[in-house]
């Protein structure tokens, strides 16, 4: 019994230990704001003022793949013309100058018309208006992700060309933008952080209240670089998540076959003992 024990144990902890238990549906149910993009722009955690308002001709589509972490196996199709707002005011998380950290996560598939500054999610009042953070990605460029901060209308960011998974592998994707006020701006891809910076980060960003939070564009309307693909859900957190936290958004949850198959090769075990 004790054997039985033993290997129940290890095979646990391999599938759940590679991130804590604060990973996967736990810290999406901890984000400010979680978009699953199932046939709506509802938000699953906040009052309805998260909620999103489709301009354009946003749609649904059944998606391999999808369907974990809450997901009902759809996800949200851009065409490079449309976008989901969401209001800005009413002392909403999602704005503030964010001088606990920053999260800012997409599943996406983009294709290869979507912009080279195919905005994913961002609060950018690009000309004229104020530029808080943005998270682009798209397949034009062999690839390209990157993530940008403001502080005093200056831009922090960084940024990769040439990214195979998102160019040679199409299919969903995790991109994550991650700001560590005061200690580094970082860039994940499917749960590996692919790019970091670590000099000159600022403290806090610049906070806006008229400049809302946008899905699909730039939040400003001048050179509104479109996103074209899928995005299958997204989501912010007014912190910064761990290494660990983000791997485990990307390590989909243990089936209960596989459950079961562990659990079967424990008494396969234990009898060849006796």
């Amino acid at each position: 019994m004790t054997r039985l024990v033993l290997i129940i144990a290890v095979a646990t902890n391999l599938v759940f230990d590679v991130a804590p238990a604060s990973a996967g549906m736990i810290v999406l149910d901890d984000a400010v704001a979680w978009w699953r993009m199932d046939s709506n722009t509802n938000d699953s955690n906040a009052p309805p003022a998260s909620n999103g308002t489709v301009h354009g001709d946003v749609g649904y589509v059944a998606v391999p793949g999808a369907g974990f972490r809450g997901n009902n196996g759809v996800a949200a199709s851009f065409d490079g013309n449309d976008y989901i707002e969401f209001a800005t005011g009413g002392g909403s998380e999602l704005y503030g100058n964010f001088s606990d950290g920053l999260t800012v996560f997409g599943r996406i598939d983009p294709t290869l018309d979507s912009a080279s500054h195919g905005n994913v999610l961002n609060q950018d009042g690009y000309s004229g208006g104020v530029r808080c953070w943005n998270l682009e990605a798209s397949r034009t460029s062999g690839g390209r992700i990157t993530w940008r901060v403001w502080l005093g209308g200056t831009s922090y960011q960084i940024g990769l060309t040439g990214v195979s998974d998102l160019y040679n592998q199409p299919g969903l994707h995790d991109v994550v933008g991650v700001f560590r006020p005061g200690a580094a701006i970082e860039i994940y891809l499917d749960g590996t952080r692919v790019s970091y910076r670590t000099t000159g980060i600022p403290t806090y960003l610049d906070a806006s209240s008229t400049v809302p939070v946008v899905i699909g564009r730039r939040a400003g309307g001048v050179a509104p670089a479109y996103y074209d693909g899928l995005i299958e859900s997204a989501a912010i957190w007014n912190r910064p998540l761990s290494a660990n936290e983000i791997f485990g958004l990307s390590v989909p949850e243990p089936t209960t076959i596989f459950l079961f198959g562990i659990g079967l090769i424990a008494m396969m075990f234990q009898r060849r003992r006796r």
